[in-house]
């Protein structure tokens, strides 16, 4: 497998991650500029089980309303149609049966983390007034799904990138040895075919890079979001003499004091 096969495969895949039908069709109808909200709805309705998974999120804690969201066409209203199009893929993509049991990667594990970081994106884009924080929220939900797509389509593979990466942090250069591209820019790719938000793909291809100056905003708030998951919450990601030495410079890129970090 090398990089312009995976990329082509991509490119010219009509079921990518086995998208279910209401969702290919809302995600090519959204490239129409007249596409109403009213659409958006009609064809999520289609589905009943896509139309459940985005009510239980859309009344999930990371969404504060007054009062409940019972019906598609109030989740539209009131989060707009960017969120629930994410919203859509995330209440299809996350599920436990996608993953093939011989990927080696711990299920568990992987989710618990994927919402952690879409919490704590919201979280930060909140505290930065950041004009979309239920963005940032889907952003972080969806940062790890170039790893989902390898690890569906390619279970074997995906073991030996686990098994012969000793640590975390070496995840991505396993995955480019094995497949001559990691997940970030799977990623990135993915989501540029949904035609989501080019903010949101890039922030998912370059959430792993260094800090710097003039960048994505919504990269650097997901960017500190993984870092203070993996670094803080979970012992580590980089194995250094001072852990916090990226998540501090991360979060001083977003004019985040130590303190508050």
């Amino acid at each position: 497998m090398d990089r312009q096969t995976l990329l082509s495969r991509i490119e010219t895949e009509t079921g990518v991650l086995s998208l279910p039908q209401a969702l290919s069709e809302m995600l090519q109808a959204m490239d129409d500029p007249e596409f109403s909200a009213d659409q958006l709805a009609a064809i999520i309705l289609k589905d009943p089980g896509l139309t459940a998974r985005i009510l239980q999120l859309a009344n999930s804690p990371f969404y504060r309303h007054v009062s409940e969201i019972s019906t598609v066409n109030q989740a539209v209203q009131m989060l707009g149609m960017t969120t629930v199009r994410c919203l859509a893929l995330s209440a299809s993509i996350f599920n436990i049966d996608r993953f093939e049991k011989g990927s080696g990667l711990d299920v568990k594990e992987f989710f618990t983390t994927i919402m952690t970081v879409g919490a704590a994106s919201q979280q930060i884009a909140t505290m930065k007034k950041y004009p979309a924080a239920e963005e940032a929220l889907v952003t972080g939900l969806l940062h790890e799904i170039g790893t989902m797509y390898l690890a569906h389509h390619f279970p074997k593979e995906y073991r030996k990138v686990i098994e012969s990466a000793s640590l975390p942090e070496q995840i991505a250069d396993r995955e480019r040895e094995v497949f001559g591209i990691d997940h970030c820019e799977i990623g990135y790719h993915l989501t540029k075919k949904w035609s989501l938000p080019e903010a949101i793909c890039e922030a998912i291809r370059d959430h792993r890079t260094p800090p710097e100056e003039g960048g994505n905003q919504l990269t650097d708030i997901v960017r500190l979001a993984y870092l203070l998951t993996h670094n803080v919450m979970e012992g580590g990601v980089e194995q250094e003499h001072n852990p916090f030495e990226k998540v501090y410079a991360a979060g001083a890129l977003l004019g985040l004091s130590q303190d508050v970090v």
